[in-house]
């Protein structure tokens, strides 16, 4: 990036300048950044190369095989300096240079190969790392949210435990679906939450959704909101009873057990993914097995 913007020609191995130094070498690690950014990097007309367009009218250029084998994608993880480059930071800056519309389908492309290197490097908390991390997860919700890929938005924000934000990413969403099944969206989010035994999160992402959920309490039952809003009562008692905290005389798993015997077909007729994820929020949050998971609840019985 440094060269391109600085009207310097870069070679698939990076710049053969002699003495150069680690600041001036930063600019050559696009190329393993650039073998993780899918959409970012293609074929050249020539073939046989990856491309990468910068601002300029110039390329920088990496040899597929070359680039990746020579400067493998860096997660360094002190303070960056003159002395030490990192290919978080690096991404970060390049992303923060095009527009949210062209940087769409880069991180579509990157955000799962980079997450899955990042969970392999098992980076400490806290760390100046996790930090970069934490800031690129941030540009990446951003990014996400503008383009309107609410799933991905969602998943960013939960990385990033913003209830807030993700009660506004489902408000969205929501407007792109039938008015009757807006309180379905709020109730499949925090679900979702606590089938990943984010207990505390689903909590704060209820409080925040409450506002945007018309609910049909003390009202007359009946109309076309009346499933979605069965799937939110039941959505609400679950984080509540989840969020409950530990007495004698409160069997947990039993009242889960009422429940999914209640509203199970329920959710088997709207969705299957919705059943899959109650019952997943049974086995993990309140240790709730079905006795036999093929006499699961039907819809038609």
């Amino acid at each position: 990036i440094d060269a391109v913007e600085n009207d310097e020609a870069v070679g698939a191995g990076g710049r053969d300048h002699e003495g150069e130094g680690p600041q001036q070498r930063r600019a050559l690690h696009l190329g393993p950044a650039a073998h993780l950014l899918g959409q970012v990097v293609g074929p050249d007309d020539e073939g046989g190369q990856a491309v990468l367009r910068g601002r300029g009218a110039e390329r920088v250029q990496a040899e597929e095989d070359g680039a990746g084998l020579d400067y493998h994608f860096n997660l360094y993880p002190e303070l960056v300096n003159n002395a030490h480059y990192c290919d978080i930071e690096n991404l970060f800056t390049f992303l923060s240079s095009i527009e949210l519309a062209v940087a769409g389908p880069v991180v579509e492309a990157i955000y799962n190969p980079l997450h899955v290197l990042v969970a392999k490097a098992k980076i400490k908390k806290n760390s100046p790392l996790a930090r970069r991390i934490n800031k690129l997860e941030i540009l990446f919700a951003q990014i996400f949210f503008a383009n309107k890929k609410w799933l991905s938005a969602f998943k960013s924000y939960n990385r990033l435990q913003d209830a807030e934000k993700m009660a506004d990413v489902l408000l969205h969403w929501s407007q792109e679906g039938y008015k009757h099944e807006k309180a379905l969206f709020f109730a499949r989010g925090v679900l979702q939450l606590l089938s990943e035994n984010k207990v505390s999160l689903a909590k704060d992402l209820l409080h925040n959704s409450l506002p945007h959920v018309e609910d049909n309490s003390g009202k007359k039952g009946g109309g076309a909101s009346s499933a979605a809003l069965a799937v939110w009562h039941v959505a609400t008692i679950l984080t509540d009873l989840a969020n409950f905290p530990p007495m004698p005389r409160v069997d947990k798993t039993k009242l889960f057990g009422l429940l999914f015997r209640r509203y199970g077909p329920l959710f088997a007729q709207i969705d299957s993914k919705l059943f899959e994820i109650l019952q997943k929020t049974g086995e993990v949050v309140f240790r709730f097995v079905l006795e036999n998971p093929d006499a699961a609840p039907n819809p038609m019985a």
